[in-house]
């Protein structure tokens, strides 16, 4: 072994440490937040959130693969680029 990779795999061991440090820090100042009735209907409301535009999202990408589908079917499969503008302008 040379001396770089010991001096490397040092440095990912500190970066390895600080970084549980911080996720361990976070951990705690989610859970301390949880104490409070203001902390657990913000945890709520982040599910509900977050279940939303995954639903949003899937919901769209399903139905911009049916009607690219439906259109490459019908035999005109130029008007998929009326998709694509509106992917570009969301």
């Amino acid at each position: 072994m040379n001396g770089e990779s010991v001096i490397e795999t040092g440095l990912a061991r500190d970066s390895r440490a600080q970084l549980a440090a911080i996720a361990g820090l976070r951990w705690r100042l989610f859970v301390n937040s949880l104490r409070t009735t203001r902390g657990k209907i913000e945890l709520v409301s982040r599910i509900v959130v977050g279940f939303a535009f995954a639903v949003g999202g899937l919901g769209g990408a399903f139905g911009m693969g049916v009607g690219a589908s439906l259109m490459v079917s019908s035999g005109k499969p130029e008007l998929i680029a009326l998709l694509f503008w509106f992917v570009f302008f969301f």
